[in-house]
């Protein structure tokens, strides 16, 4: 049991101080759910992709001298448009297939895709070269950036919520099928979105923020086999259903 948690902004000056604060609340709870490795990525305006991750818990990466200055390292002050991070992802890992450490902690990076995993691959899933990654995850990754989503899903049997940004077209995208949680909280009125493994989790987070779940923020369930895409500037998805194989009797 993995935990996934992240925060984006669909607007010109990006993550504000508070969102980065709320991450990091988000990013701490989600320790209940795995603390054998931590990782963040962020994606700037510029749609470039940055990575920081440790093969221990959350607590470990936020005290790492690197942790602050990989937060701030294009934010020169809030109005400052010129280059901004508009999307930060966060991971929390319970190990189950490879060691604990720093290079198997997630995210993982193939080609296009950066991406975390929550769950556990069947060793039959007919990926790429399955057979040579010693993470399921980074092999999932690979395969996407190779196959494309609906290829490589169509491929994959197990468990699995993701989240994902493809460099080629500068999308965030989403996507569960009945074995794994994900949760998401629209804040349209503010362009942004917040979202967690567990519903609970997020209510609880955003609760203790202030932000106000009774009026302008929408929870909701990721619906299974639904892949969610986002652009940098746009809070409406563009949906479509992405399947696994099917159930063999």
């Amino acid at each position: 049991m993995c935990g996934i948690v992240g925060c984006a902004r669909f607007h010109k000056y990006g993550l504000s101080y508070k969102e980065q604060d709320i991450f990091a609340d988000l990013l701490k709870v989600g320790a209940l759910r795995g603390t054998d490795g931590t990782g963040v990525f962020i994606v700037d305006s510029d749609k470039k992709v940055r990575t920081l991750k440790i093969g221990d818990n959350p607590y470990r990466l936020m005290a790492d001298p690197a942790y602050l200055p990989f937060l701030e390292k294009h934010k020169k002050n809030y109005q400052d448009t010129q280059t901004q991070d508009r999307f930060i992802i966060g991971h929390n890992r319970s190990k189950t297939v490879g060691e604990g450490s720093t290079e198997n902690a997630h995210p993982h990076r193939a080609g296009d895709i950066c991406l975390v995993h929550n769950g556990t691959l069947r060793s039959y899933s007919n990926l790429p070269n399955m057979k040579d990654f010693d993470v399921d995850s980074m092999a999932l990754a690979s395969a996407i950036n190779e196959l494309g989503v609906d290829e490589a899903i169509s491929r994959t049997h197990g468990a699995y919520a993701i989240v994902y940004f493809n460099e080629k077209d500068s999308t965030l995208n989403f996507l569960r099928n009945s074995d794994r949680p994900l949760a998401m909280a629209f804040d349209k009125q503010q362009n942004r979105l917040y979202f967690a493994s567990e519903m609970r989790m997020l209510e609880w987070v955003l609760g203790r923020n202030y932000v106000d779940l009774t009026k302008d923020v929408k929870l909701a369930s990721l619906k299974t086999d639904t892949l969610v895409s986002f652009t940098m500037d746009n809070v409406e998805p563009t949906v479509r259903e992405v399947k696994g194989p099917p159930i063999s009797n």
